[in-house]
């Protein structure tokens, strides 16, 4: 398959926006700063920040495949993240409502940008706050809608509110603080409950998606991609002048709708019926998805008789990743019961 690029032209997208906002938000915290230190924190954290939003993988999640992460998300349950991303995600959902998810670890992305510019020199609250390793946030935000902030205890495997903004009533709030990792305990008030069980549902199958667990087909599609240009306004150091610097933002493209092929023998031509998707025969057939699995170190022995130069002999097998398929009613049981051992176990 051939990997088709497309350029997403749009005024301002969320993630441009998203940008302008965060540099717009630490230039004011730079400003407003008292003293040297403050203002060396102000500008180390903006670089920072945009560093895990510059390197952070981008995708585009279609209707199709936002009907199948749907289908296959367990219901008022809180979702167990069983592979964390080795970087930040950010998620563009093609809802019609512009919604973005975006999935990061501030701790992470201080020990990244650490490693690829060793002259920085560390404050000693980021110090502090990269050493948390075990905290990621998950921000989700639409058009229409107040921003959500929650976040992830990979320790834990736990989540909570990461602040209350996103409460119409201003009922949502941190009850006590665990002084051994900072996790904040929270009341979540019954207006936000659903929202807070559907996107911790949601988000956990989703990255299952990300990282290509389900497939329509056993071997692995190359995706479309999609490039986004943004123009973005960088103070030139030591001065308060700034350059336009164009910069690339590319979207790999996950879709689950695959048209079933066409049979070899026509139908009549005063008839012709319309083929359904792939989609639509897995939500009313239940057919199979392409599930990427891990099978360990094994042994094999050789005992037919057409192996004639091993038989009786036992080698080694390495590890390796294999597609297996799986109807989509046993894997969403096997989603549902591997988080049901985990949230309950003592």
């Amino acid at each position: 398959m051939v990997t088709r690029e497309m350029t997403l032209n749009t005024p301002k997208s969320m993630l441009v926006r998203y940008i302008t906002q965060t540099r717009q938000f630490t230039e004011q915290f730079i400003m407003n700063a008292q003293i040297p230190e403050e203002r060396k924190e102000g500008e180390l954290s903006q670089k920072v920040l945009m560093w895990e939003l510059d390197v952070a993988h981008k995708y585009k999640l279609t209707p199709s495949a936002l009907v199948m992460i749907r289908r296959l998300m367990p219901q008022r349950s809180q979702g167990i993240i069983e592979t964390l991303p080795g970087t930040g995600i950010w998620a563009m959902l093609d809802d019609g409502q512009s919604t973005v998810a975006y999935f990061s670890s501030i701790p992470h992305a201080i020990t990244s940008y650490l490693e690829c510019h060793p002259g920085v020199k560390m404050t000693q609250r980021l110090a502090q706050l990269s050493s948390c390793l075990w905290q990621w946030t998950l921000d989700v935000f639409s058009q229409d809608s107040l921003p959500r902030n929650y976040l992830y205890d990979a320790n834990r495997e736990q989540w909570t509110l990461a602040m209350s903004q996103g409460c119409a009533s201003g009922a949502c709030h941190a009850t006590a603080i665990d002084q051994t990792d900072f996790f904040p305990h929270c009341y979540i008030c019954d207006e936000c409950m659903p929202t807070f069980e559907y996107w911790t549902s949601w988000f956990p199958v989703a990255l299952m998606a990300l990282h290509g667990d389900f497939a329509q087909t056993q071997e692995r599609q190359d995706l479309d991609l999609l490039t986004e240009l943004e123009i973005r306004k960088v103070r030139r150091p030591s001065s308060g002048r700034y350059d336009n610097v164009a910069l690339t933002h590319t979207y790999e493209v996950i879709t689950f709708d695959m048209s079933v092929k066409t049979p070899t023998s026509h139908p009549p031509r005063d008839q012709e019926p319309s083929k359904p998707t792939w989609l639509e025969h897995a939500m009313a057939a239940e057919t199979v998805l392409y599930v990427c699995k891990r099978i360990g170190q094994t042994q094999r022995t050789f005992r037919h008789e057409r192996y004639v130069n091993m038989r009786g002999k036992t080698i080694d097998v390495r590890p390796y990743d294999k597609r297996i398929p799986m109807n989509i009613q046993r894997l969403k049981q096997t989603i549902h019961k591997a988080i049901a051992s985990k949230h309950y176990s003592f």
